[in-house]
């Protein structure tokens, strides 16, 4: 017979497999229809994670491998029955559906044993786990699943049987009466499917919200009150609904979308102690309005599938209940039109009449960006034409990636891919096409540095480069990942760093246990600097967007410095440092680094603000800026800048030659160099020694430190619950961790492991504060006049760090091609063509104003395509090898 088989990511084959027979207690059902649902556009892109099985590995319930025979919404005619059949329920040629839903059935599974199926761990469904499928000619599935349709009902009507279950299910978990109001967001087949069984049951009065105009046509003909389109620029569904309510909000309402926005609208439009009910499939992790919550006692539950409800539903359906079903059916097609016109015509949105356009034509008119140097914006401009998507983006990083970083120049720059980056991506993607896009980084792939949290359930580690933490789990995302996800940010992949961010001891930058040695891909086998070196390394060469670093002294503006790239260390506190592997609670910050000032600003607008989980965060203004409308051309004129000169006699003389000719592009832009302006306190600031008083002592012993970090985290399997711990870790791994000659060094985790909380601690503190803000930055701010501080960014991390102030660093130019390549020890320190860059320092809270002088500059100068990454490790994978393909 002939049958769909799914193998993976874009890969389904029309193939001749053998007839089924059924066993004992099976039926043997002829298929007539199979109705292509959410979940099968989802696998298009990728397996669904949990009810999917792999090519390696079966699924528990059915113990099946890829490929499975696909279609879980179908209807067909008995043909064959196996021995034990009860004939009097399902006679030959009876009109079936089934109900695909599997479980364990374990009698120790409290989900199964307690009448809750769909909530078993182990649950999957016919046509997605395996045991065939309605995509095929002919299925044999267990007699306790079949249930025979009403007489008064179509075939073609029964393959709805099981999206109607879903929405049947919904409303029982809502617990709604006759006569309540109820609002749907989302008007999918689930969503219209919704308002066909609240209706039924007794609401009397049905909001509807939803983009696609025919959508909210069909709404309207089958007994919705009102439907609003989200996207309308007068729209205002909260009013709307409350209008039509007498102001007290809808009593239930249904999510049926899953995405931010329609969540955030459910929380305003539900009355108080009404019930919100999650309908949709979440793949991105919301937030939640939990003020709302405690504010209106708000009812959030949610659904899953169904269990057991066909018998119900068919007896509504043979009622009479929902008449006119066959109206939620767009198209009927072939086999052979599976692909094209079912699959990709429902995600692409290609000819309605069927007739698809050749997407080759489409893209060969298009010039994609090159992902070498492409700016977030490009990318967006991309997505929303629809010259490509974000499972195209995701694609085309993860083979860039491949390329350079384990293979070619071996680069080392990302520890680990994000299994679950394609889902996210194809829901994204699906959301930008039903909703539009949440915002400037909607479907746009982001590295994240190894110390910054994401959830173990996606299936990635953080670990700050060290095995000690492989396979922890964290709590939850940290703070600014969760920003991101809100955003619409794709989680590429881990970036790999200086182990404990460069905190472990005398290691060469760059280096992990996990990650092994990264090196820069300007200079073959050279320094990338650190401690966030993968971050810099992947942004510089376009194996993602963009990426987060972190900073205690340096970790940021210097790699970014050394990477050729815009580098942003924000303002301790505007930031919040929650769910990231700490050093310093006085000095740590999150940051972004990007190709240019544009998309530093951009993200972060996003990842900025308070968060009542790091207390440093509240020290920041009410309102965070939009830091791209800083993005000015003309940002410097009428700036007053200093260059702190005496820092400068630690710095290679041809970088500060190109940072004086700067200088003088610098006052064409309209500003005043006020030169030198050097620190009143730079002697004393220079023989000072307790940034490591500080450091050392927060690492161990302070309020937010190692040990409190992973004493949170929920498993932690190697054993190790405190800084002692890991130290003994990397003693018993030294194979791992210690390796040598190059990286065996763990005097920092020692010194700090002696330290404790003393006057003398606290004494440092005050001391930085000191010689950093109060005498350093803001006294020379103050004694010059002026508006931020100018200089070479390999020398401005120190001061900035123990004042806790912001910094942006811009590429500024190149050593030159005769530069001495110094040895591999085991990172090459200088070479020709390494890139340096130039810093705008200010006080705290300055960042709009140094985002505006770095954009000016930027642009006059174009600084970063002047030199290319060497040949070996540049990526050859364009878009157009993706798109298309």
């Amino acid at each position: 017979m002939k049958a769909l088989r799914y193998y993976g990511s874009e890969d389904i084959r029309l193939e001749v497999i053998p007839d089924p027979s059924p066993r004992e207690g099976e039926v043997k059902i002829k298929i007539a229809w199979n109705g292509i649902c959410g979940s099968d556009m989802h696998s298009w892109h990728a397996p669904l994670q949990g009810v999917s099985p792999s090519m390696t590995q079966p699924h528990p319930t059915t113990n099946e491998k890829l490929p499975v025979t696909m279609g879980h919404e179908f209807s067909g005619t008995v043909v064959e029955v196996g021995r034990g059949v009860d004939t009097s329920r399902i006679p030959l040629g009876a009109h079936v559906v089934v109900e695909p839903l599997l479980t364990c059935m374990k009698p120790t599974c409290h989900p199964c044993s307690m009448g809750m199926r769909n909530l078993c761990p182990l649950v999957t469904f016919i046509g997605i786990g395996g045991c065939g499928g309605g995509l095929a000619e002919y299925i044999c599935v267990s007699q306790h699943l079949v249930y025979t349709l009403p007489p008064n009902v179509p075939l073609d009507v029964g393959a709805l049987i099981e999206p109607l279950a879903v929405a049947w299910h919904a409303a029982k978990r809502s617990k709604l009466k006759a006569g309540d109001s109820v609002l749907i967001l989302g008007g999918g087949p689930i969503g219209l499917l919704t308002l066909r069984v609240v209706k039924a049951l007794g609401a009397s009065w049905v909001g509807l919200s939803e983009p696609v105009s025919t959508r909210r046509e069909h709404a309207l003909k089958h007994g919705a009150s009102a439907v609003f389109d989200p996207t309308s620029a007068t729209a205002d569904v909260v009013a709307d609904v409350k209008n039509a309510t007498g102001g007290r909000g809808a009593d239930v309402v249904f999510d049926c979308a899953g995405v931010q926005r329609t969540l955030d609208t459910a929380f305003q439009a539900v009355k108080p102690r009404g019930m919100i009910v999650n309908v949709a499939v979440w793949v991105t992790r919301p937030e939640l309005d939990i003020a709302s919550m405690i504010t209106k006692e708000v009812v959030l539950t949610s659904t899953l599938c169904y269990d057991r409800e066909y018998p119900e539903v068919l007896e509504a359906v043979a009622q009479g209940k929902f008449d006119g079903l066959e109206d939620i059916i767009t198209r009927r097609i072939g086999f052979s039109d599976f692909i094209e016109k079912g699959i990709k015509a429902m995600l692409y949105e290609q000819d309605k009449q069927g007739h698809q356009s050749s997407k080759q034509a489409v893209t060969a008119a298009v010039q994609f960006p090159d992902l070498y140097e492409a700016s977030i914006a490009e990318l967006q401009d991309g997505l929303e034409k629809g010259h490509f998507t974000s499972v195209d983006l995701v694609k085309a990083y993860f083979a860039r990636i491949e390329e350079v970083n384990l293979q070619g120049p071996v680069l080392r720059a990302v520890i680990e891919t994000n299994p679950s980056a394609l889902e996210q991506a194809a829901e994204l993607d699906l959301e930008r096409r039903l909703l539009g896009p949440r915002g400037p980084l909607h479907g746009i792939p982001i590295l994240l540095k190894d110390n910054i949290a994401t959830l173990h359930s996606e299936g990635m580690n953080t670990t700050a480069g060290s095995f000690a933490l492989l396979g922890s789990v964290v709590p939850r995302d940290a703070h600014v990942t969760a920003k991101l996800r809100a955003a619409g940010a794709i989680l590429l992949g881990k970036a790999n760093l200086s182990e404990w961010a460069h905190f472990r001891g005398s290691v060469p930058s760059g280096f992990s246990g996990r990650g092994g040695q990264a090196t820069s891909a300007y200079v073959p086998l050279g320094d990338p600097s650190g401690s966030s070196s993968g971050s810099g390394i992947g942004t510089a060469i376009g194996l993602a967007a963009a990426a987060l670093g972190t900073e205690t002294d340096g970790s940021i503006i210097s790699p970014s410095n050394m990477n050729n790239l815009v580098g942003i260390k924000p303002t301790v506190g505007l930031t919040s440092r929650a769910g990231v592997v700490p050093i310093s609670t006085h000095q740590d910050t999150v940051g972004p680094m990007a190709r240019s000032v544009a998309d530093a600003a951009t993200v972060l607008s996003i990842i900025a603000g308070r968060d009542p989980r790091d207390n440093f965060t509240l020290a920041q203004p009410l309102i965070v800026p939009d830091y791209t409308k800083a993005l000015r051309a003309d940002g410097l004129k009428g700036v007053r800048l200093g260059v702190p000169r005496k820092f400068f006699t630690r710095v290679n003389s041809n970088i500060v030659a190109t940072f004086n000719a700067s200088l003088d592009i610098i006052r064409s832009l309209g500003a005043t160099i006020v030169d030198p302006a050097d620190f009143p306190d730079f002697t004393e600031l220079e023989a000072s020694r307790n940034e490591t008083i500080v450091t050392q002592t927060d690492f161990k012993a302070s309020t937010v430190d190692v040990n409190q970090y992973i004493s949170e985290l929920l498993e932690v399997p190697t054993g190790v619950k405190n800084l002692a711990d890991l130290i003994a870790f990397n003693i018993a791994h030294a194979d791992e961790e210690l390796v040598p000659p190059f990286w065996t060094d763990q005097s920092t985790f020692i010194a700090s492991q002696n330290t404790t909380v003393d006057q003398a601690y606290f004494d440092a503190i005050a001391a930085d504060k000191d010689l950093g803000a109060t005498r350093g930055i803001d006294a020379t701010l103050k004694d010059f006049k002026l508006d931020a501080l100018l200089m070479p960014s390999a020398v401005a991390p120190g001061p900035a760090a123990i004042a806790g102030y912001p910094i942006i660093t811009v590429p500024l130019g190149f050593l030159p091609p005769n530069t001495t390549l110094a040895p591999a020890q085991p990172t090459r320190s200088t070479g020709p063509n390494q890139p340096f860059g130039i810093a705008f320092m200010g006080t705290a809270f300055s960042e709009f104003s140094l985002v505006s002088f770095a954009f000016a500059y930027e642009q006059a100068t174009h600084n970063r395509l002047k030199m290319l990454a060497f040949p070996q490790a540049i990526p050859k994978t364009q878009l157009s090898d993706i798109v298309g393909k």
